[in-house]
């Protein structure tokens, strides 16, 4: 990643870590139950810079701006941050509702 404000300098470049705030940008299932912004973990040096061709973006930060996206058609989701680690709130939630969109009532056993 480019040198950005607020991005952690170490020795192989610049990384976004740890607890991050996240705007969302469009309304989507994914999101249900959630705030606008979001708290996620994030631990990266590269990036997704532009949205990929039939996808479309759903959430963005300053240091990141490609934070989520999903095909308009599939049911496909990106994300740039880690909703499956650390155990906060808002990654869970969005774990929850990506196996509700894909399986319906199922419920994974460790949610």
């Amino acid at each position: 990643m480019p040198h950005r404000r607020s991005l952690q300098e170490e020795d192989a470049g610049f990384y976004e870590t740890g607890v991050c705030n996240v705007q969302v940008e469009k309304e989507d299932p994914l999101f249900e139950g959630l705030p606008g912004e979001l708290q996620v973990l994030q631990r990266h040096r590269n990036e997704v810079v532009d949205v990929p061709e039939g996808f479309v973006q759903l959430a963005q930060n300053k240091a990141c701006p490609l934070q989520a996206w999903k095909h308009k058609e599939r049911m496909l989701y990106g994300t740039q941050f880690h909703p499956e680690r650390g155990g906060l709130v808002h990654g869970l939630t969005l774990l929850n509702n990506f196996f509700r969109l894909g399986f319906g009532d199922y419920k994974p056993p460790y949610f």
